[in-house]
């Protein structure tokens, strides 16, 4: 009853301050009482009782209200002295300068001190502010674990355990990160944008995305930081995630819209040249995207196709310290491997945007879900799978010519497009395709991934188990929802996106080819795909015993389980080579083949697609 009052009077007071604010100026003194009383208010409600709080929107109340209003009407004379050319209006421009920064910090300070206190009274939900550093966890029963009451920045975030405040601490991150990019914007006229800092606003947006990844709002402001820094990859990349979130942000789809236009008038202008280029390479990709996703422009997709491929292959191929170089904005040793990895992931990630979008588009003209092979025969859905899957056979021959192994960095983002594949094999069925350049670009990633796959068997131990990790995709890509089934039972732990890190360490990278293992089982509808390496010793051991009684019960049916290649070095060989048949051989004598072995099913599955 009490807040319901609360709530009541805040009303009154925004209605009050909405009239006074026509005629007064932000530091009025009956507007900044006004606004002081609206803040009180929202705030008790928001600690007191967030779901009430959140049924009446009070989050977003409080930041238009008190501080988003105050601060447009601050840019505003702010913009205006800046127009100026006036010599005598250089201390006005200091006054309105100083006055917003003032605010801005103001409004800095009290979001901080909001986040901590929707932890200290609704759960930690392990967020670190802007200059707080990752402190691991402390044993239990430690002094620094007592002292801090158990609340430490590191707290993990399963699916199905979420706290009252994590849908709050993720509204308030967002308006904090709004808080210092305005900040960022505020320090100095004679900047550039480019040159500002947005660091401090970047982290905030990143965790609010990864403690709340059903909402699809921080992506949004993640892509206008891309845009400032000139990084169309990055913002094309965070507007189709704001648009592929569970609660999608709307704007997002108009916002793509405008900036891949700009791509297309720049596009023109581009010199085909057999030299590497990455930002040939990257505008390249935004055009051939722009044509997928708006639908228009058709002629110019397959120059831009084929250029990308070209520039793209290139870079694969490129040793690590190379495409760091190429990638890097100022000194390349600061430029970690986690940072190539980002952009495969990104490149990837905006392909299956593509796909998604014409999946969508047919979704859209009738029947809801549509058959597997209405999807296939689409002809915008076909190029987009074949685009998606050209990027993937570049990726896979980057591992296989490198001698990076499992630490390659193209293998994250074949690991999500895996995950589509798996997630949504309701919708894509290959083998019910008619495209013959559909099929021949399926065949050729089956047969990259197969052969990838069996070069790591002696590399992942038998006693490697998947215990639910979260890999280096997983904590990018969560709240994606056209891959939201590979997510499921991940164990997320907020210190992975706000900690300074390596890469990942060795047992994680040895994880990601299990589960890639597993994804493979899956495509290829084969259980046994890669059983035989990836069990413990003891699982096998009884694994074998249960296939020789099967064996014995049915006859010669178990025989020929694996086909080992004789006569050349892969499978991809056998293709190109009809005279060339495998050797079927029982499993008992396959002993020491094992590594040039693959599983019937799957064999059969790529000769019939061939």
């Amino acid at each position: 009853m009490k807040l319901t009052k609360l709530l009541d009077q805040a009303k009154k007071h925004e209605d009050e301050l909405r009239s006074f604010t026509k005629h007064a100026s932000v530091f009025n003194p009956r507007v900044v009482t006004l606004r002081e009383k609206v803040k009180s208010a929202y705030w008790n409600v928001l600690l007191m009782d967030y779901k009430l709080a959140q049924s009446h929107g009070v989050a977003h109340k409080l930041w238009r209200t008190v501080f988003y209003n105050p601060i447009e009407q601050l840019r505003k004379k702010q913009r205006a002295e800046d127009a100026s050319a006036s010599s005598s209006t250089s201390k006005k421009e200091t006054s309105a300068r100083t006055m917003l920064v003032n605010f801005l910090n103001q409004a800095d300070q009290f979001y901080r001190h909001l986040i901590r206190n929707l932890q200290r009274h609704h759960g930690d939900a392990g967020v670190l502010l802007p200059g707080e550093h990752y402190v691991p966890k402390a044993p239990r029963g430690s002094r620094k674990r007592r002292a801090s009451g158990g609340m430490l920045p590191n707290a993990k975030t399963k699916n199905g355990e979420k706290s009252n405040c994590y849908s709050a601490c993720h509204l308030s991150l967002i308006f904090l990160g709004d808080v210092l990019r305005y900040a960022a914007q505020a320090h100095s006229k004679q900047e550039p944008v480019l040159q500002k800092n947005f660091k401090h606003s970047g982290f905030c947006y990143r965790q609010a995305a990864y403690i709340w990844p059903k909402s699809g709002n921080p992506h949004n402001q993640l892509a206008v930081l891309s845009i400032y820094s000139q990084d169309d990859v990055g913002a094309v990349y965070h507007y189709c995630r704001a648009l592929h979130a569970e609660a999608p942000f709307r704007t997002a789809s108009e916002n793509i819209g405008i900036l891949l236009d700009k791509v297309r008038s720049r596009y023109g202008s581009v010199l085909q040249t057999g030299r590497f280029s990455l930002s040939h390479c990257t505008l390249h990709f935004l055009q051939a995207t722009s044509v997928l996703f708006m639908r228009r422009d058709f002629e110019t997709y397959d120059k831009a196709y084929q250029s990308f491929l070209c520039h793209f292959k290139q870079l694969c191929l490129m040793s690590n310290e190379n495409q760091k170089m190429q990638m890097h904005t100022g000194n390349h040793k600061d430029f970690k491997d986690s940072h190539v990895a980002h952009f495969f992931i990104r490149i990837v990630t905006i392909s299956l945007c593509n796909i998604q979008s014409a999946i969508d588009s047919i979704a859209g003209q009738g029947d809801e879900q549509g058959t597997a092979q209405d999807v296939l025969s689409n002809e915008f859905v076909q190029n987009a799978l074949v685009f998606a899957f050209a990027i993937q056979v570049n990726l896979l021959q980057s591992v296989r010519s490198s001698a990076e192994g499992t630490s390659s960095v193209c293998l994250p983002a074949i690991r999500v497009f895996s995950s589509w594949i798996v997630s949504n094999s309701d919708k894509v069925d290959f083998q019910d395709a008619k495209s013959a350049q559909l099929m021949n670009k399926f065949r050729k990633y089956s047969t990259a991934l197969l052969d990838m796959l069996r070069s790591f068997e002696e590399e992942v131990s038998n006693n490697v188990k998947d215990n639910s990790c979260c890999l280096l995709e997983d904590v990018e890509l969560r709240g994606f929802k056209p891959i939201a089934q590979s997510q499921d039972g991940i164990d997320y732990e907020v210190w992975q996106v706000c900690a300074q890190r390596p890469l990942e360490s060795n047992f994680r990278k040895r994880v990601r080819v299990l589960r890639l293992m597993e994804d493979a089982r899956i495509i290829f509808d084969d259980p046994g795909l890669f059983k035989r390496e990836t069990q413990p010793p003891e699982v096998e051991a009884e694994a074998q015993r249960n296939v020789e009684e099967e064996e014995q019960c049915n006859g010669d049916e178990g025989v020929g389980e694996f086909i080992v290649w004789k006569g050349c070095e892969s499978p991809e060989n056998l293709y190109s080579s009809p005279n060339v048949f495998p050797e079927v051989c029982d499993k008992t004598v396959l002993g020491d083949k094992r590594g040039e072995a693959i599983s019937r099913k799957a064999f059969a599955f790529i000769q019939q697609n061939s």
